[in-house]
């Protein structure tokens, strides 16, 4: 009897330890949804609904090209560096890669803003022009801060994720009590702060690793020759993500885009928990002894999955319930008409999130050209609804929602059902 209350302890003390990282990520989920919720509530509270979606949607230009110099690197970087790989070649080439970056998408969004801008976007170009260094932050978090993920340094992954947020949530209570919170000013003190973290961590960076011989190497063209698959999915993906604001605004309005963003901004952090558990699996799947099989790999993720699937739904429903008795009745009563399509926006977003663990559980098992194709088929299906559907935004929405179930349960009986 005490031999197996021993074996048990020991079990329970593994499993703790193997969700270790799992835990910090909901912690840091947890803190980064307190922090926006504020952020939201301070923005979409002070802000006209109008002010509010030009806020979200002058965001949308440089996200969307700095997704086309993504490369598909992150994922592909957490499993180099929890492997160990020639580490020095590989994070000098991916540091000289994002200088390169950063300067290349810089000068597209200037062009782009100063000879299309108004035309595009609908909104005054300074404005466009404050949206600029979201690039900076951007190029950061998905080129440096993964390889902290990969050493298993996951807090110093967050804290860079996070900080920007936090302090810009200070910044825009000092605004409310000296009576200075508007449009122009948060997006002034937003800009200054994405340029200021975007220093930070390069500095950071390149100081750990003492970069000096600025080339590429060898292995950096073999990370991209296996990335080249993720890159296209993130073409695919997050192209999507960050178009429709545009093409919503031309379709139904600034206004009509507001609502939506206001959704978004409320559900977005269940596909945070996606990805943040997801780079967890790539790097787990990646320290596993040479030895161990696909079948131990498997049996680690379907863990993950069935810890994670009442997280999502838990979280969803606190979502749900604190928004519809609370927030939207109390507080922001002028977002009330888009009450069901907020509903949608949630259910969209937990089938995304578990879709997201499922795909770098491929992508830790390098088999990205199958994330890459589901991502291309969903991508094809909702942009044809995109341009169908003009008249109502929940019938686009059940649509998407309706692709994204199918794609799911494909995917679950590829994985559950099936040898990889």
């Amino acid at each position: 009897m005490e031999n197996y209350l021993l074996l048990a302890h020991l079990d329970c003390l593994e499993n703790m330890s193997s969700f270790k990282n799992i835990y910090i990520s909901q912690a840091a989920t947890i803190i980064s949804f307190v922090i926006s919720a504020l952020l939201l509530f301070i923005s979409t509270y002070f802000l006209s609904v109008d002010d509010r979606g030009i806020f979200g949607l002058i965001y949308s230009l440089p996200a969307l090209l700095i997704t086309f110099t993504d490369f598909g690197i992150a994922p592909v970087l957490i499993r180099y560096s929890s492997m160990n790989k020639n580490l020095d070649k590989l994070l000098t080439s991916i540091f000289l890669l994002h200088l390169i970056r950063i300067i290349v998408t810089v000068l597209i969004s200037v062009f782009i803003i100063f000879f299309f801008g108004e035309e595009l976007f609908k909104v005054s170009n300074i404005y466009l022009f404050l949206g600029v260094p979201i690039i900076l932050s951007l190029s950061v978090n998905s080129f440096l801060s993964p390889y902290f993920y990969g050493i298993n340094k996951v807090i110093i992954y967050y804290f860079f994720i996070i900080i920007p947020n936090l302090i810009l949530c200070v910044f825009s209570i000092l605004l409310l009590i000296f009576d200075y919170y508007n449009l122009l000013n948060i997006s002034i003190i937003a800009a200054m702060i994405y340029s200021i973290h975007f220093m930070i961590v390069t500095y950071f960076y390149s100081r750990s690793f003492n970069i000096r011989n600025y080339k590429f190497y060898k292995i950096f063209f073999k990370l991209l020759d296996e990335a080249k698959f993720l890159f296209a999915s993130n073409i695919f993906n997050y192209g999507f993500m960050y178009l429709i604001p545009i093409v919503l605004n031309y379709n139904f309005g600034i206004t009509t885009l507001s609502y939506i963003l206001f959704s978004i901004a409320l559900a977005d952090k269940l596909l945070l928990v996606g990805d943040s558990v997801g780079y967890e699996i790539i790097r787990k799947l990646n320290v596993f002894k040479d030895d161990s099989t696909l079948n131990n790999k498997l049996k680690y993720f379907k863990s993950v999955v069935f810890y994670m699937i009442p997280i999502i739904i838990i979280s969803s429903m606190l979502i749900y319930f604190v928004t519809k008795y609370f927030f939207l009745v109390y507080v922001f009563e002028k977002y009330l008409p888009i009450l069901d399509f907020f509903y949608l926006i949630m259910i969209s977003f937990a089938i995304q999130a578990l879709i997201r663990i499922y795909q770098q559980y491929y992508n830790g098992l390098g088999d990205t050209k199958f994330t890459m194709n589901i991502l291309v088929i969903s991508s094809i299906l909702k942009t044809l609804c995109l341009i169908f559907v003009t008249s109502k935004v929940t019938t686009l929405f059940l649509l998407f929602i309706l692709i994204d179930f199918i794609l799911l349960t494909f995917i679950i009986s590829k994985t559950h059902f099936k040898k990889c």
